[in-house]
């Protein structure tokens, strides 16, 4: 049978794509998988330096673990890195991805300073296992499947194929010192929990669990490097970019098979957890539309005939003030411009960028605002059967025209000094304040894209 240090050898080069001279930065804690590494490394002539964090959660244990690895490193000529990352007084499943967010980023730094080729860590078997199981309970799909892959990026992991009681086995051949982590032997984090509770009863149904999971484990990395290509031209055909937002057609979900998938596929780069995702999927097959969704950094509204995804509304100013004087008004991503005109060169003008009004119907201050839950305006044309303008909800309004929840929230109001609408800004004009050739004043107001 092929020795540990042969079959790590293999496994690098094969599986983690490393070259012969290359240099590795190991992320080491101390504990038994990391120090195993170190072990192999040195006895393999591999380079590489030595990266501890401090996390100082356990006190004295947590500083024991720091000088364990440095006197290791100093005693074996290896480059030695430290960093000390308080998180003392912290606990949770919350503090444990703020650390590995912590350790990665430094790791990452390091490797780029002191030119590393490649950043190891002493992940085994089991962790992958406990990672597939942990991540299937958060529904991650088909990723979830593959656990710990070999390499990623710049990290690779010599030791993915050992359990972790073939690790153990080793150190007690080689007589390896290593760290035990006091907190490992706790079930205060759901890893733990998966692996003195969940994993020890699937071994007894099946003896070989972890192999067949590394194998299982290839399969679905396989199938998901074949599927990325099929994805990225479901990407193409359904997600069409606009001018600030993104939209799929419900028909396309509502005639997939595999509609589903796609849709998770195609959301989760936008950060939507996926048992949003599952919602958004009924909310397509469903028949009633304004539904709004929202990840961390996006929401998806649907309507009629798309799925709608913009960023998270910024906090930004919804309220701007027009004196009298004013000639420009800069808002968002759009500039008004405002000019008086005299009586004598009023032409009318049909284009929604432009509106006309009459200066002695209106009243200074002007407003520009968002929309408003009661609004209500006379729209230009519509008129009753006297003759006279006829008034109509904003909100009826906006549905007759076929609004999107986007649109509506980008809607802006042009108003006067005692609260009437003049202008849906890019729209429709009040019709009570439309200047005609009887008006002695005008004020020409146009609204125009800034240049970028």
């Amino acid at each position: 049978m092929m020795s540990i240090e042969k079959q790590v050898q293999a496994h690098m080069n094969r599986a983690c794509f490393y070259q012969k001279g290359q240099t590795i930065l190991v992320a080491v804690s101390g504990g038994l998988d990391s120090m195993v590494l170190c072990h192999l490394l040195a006895h393999l002539e591999i380079p590489f330096g030595m990266a501890h964090m401090n996390y100082q959660l356990r006190g004295e244990e947590s500083e024991g673990d720091a000088q364990f690895v440095k006197t290791w490193a100093k005693d074996h000529s290896i480059p030695y890195f430290e960093k000390r990352h308080d998180m003392a007084g912290e606990a949770g499943n919350s503090v444990q991805m703020e650390a590995r967010t912590a350790r990665y980023q430094w790791l990452e730094s390091l490797r780029l300073e002191h030119q590393y080729d490649w950043i190891a860590t002493g992940h085994h078997a089991d962790d992958s296992l406990e990672t597939m199981l942990l991540q299937f309970t958060r529904g991650m799909g088909l990723a979830a499947w593959s656990g710990i892959r070999p390499q990623a990026g710049r990290i690779i992991r010599p030791l993915l194929i050992f359990s972790r009681e073939d690790l153990r086995a080793y150190v007690e051949e080689k007589d390896i010192s290593f760290r035990e982590d006091s907190s490992n032997a706790t079930d205060h984090y759901r890893r733990n929990k998966i692996r003195h509770h969940v994993v020890p009863v699937l071994k007894t149904m099946n003896p070989s669990l972890l192999k067949t999971f590394l194998s299982n484990a290839d399969l679905v990395a396989d199938y998901q490097y074949l599927s990325k290509e099929l994805f990225i031209k479901y990407k193409k055909k359904w997600l069409k970019t606009k001018k600030g937002y993104w939209e799929i057609p419900l028909k396309n979900i509502q005639r997939h098979p595999a509609a589903s998938t796609i849709l998770f596929e195609l959301l989760k780069d936008f950060d939507f957890k996926p048992t949003v995702i599952r919602s958004i999927y009924e909310a397509a097959l469903g028949e009633t539309s304004g539904q709004v969704f929202h990840s961390t950094s996006h929401r998806l509204m649907r309507e009629r005939m798309h799925l709608v995804i913009a960023k998270q509304a910024s906090e930004e100013n919804d309220f701007y003030i027009v004196e009298k004087e004013d000639k420009k008004v800069v808002i968002k991503d759009y500039h008004l411009n405002f000019e008086e005109k005299r009586s004598e060169t009023y032409a009318p003008e049909s284009y929604d960028a432009v509106a006309l009004l009459a200066i002695d119907k209106i009243s200074f201050p002007l407003t520009i605002r968002r929309k408003k839950d009661g609004d209500y305006f006379y729209p230009k044309g519509l008129l009753k059967a006297s003759g006279k303008p006829g008034k109509k909800k904003l909100k009826n309004y906006c549905h007759d025209q076929k609004m999107s929840v986007l649109d509506k929230e980008n809607l802006w109001l042009l108003c006067d000094a005692e609260g009437h609408i003049l202008w849906l800004i890019g729209h429709r004009q009040d019709q009570r304040f439309i200047a005609d050739s009887s008006a002695r004043r005008i004020l020409r107001v146009k609204i125009k894209k800034r240049s970028t």
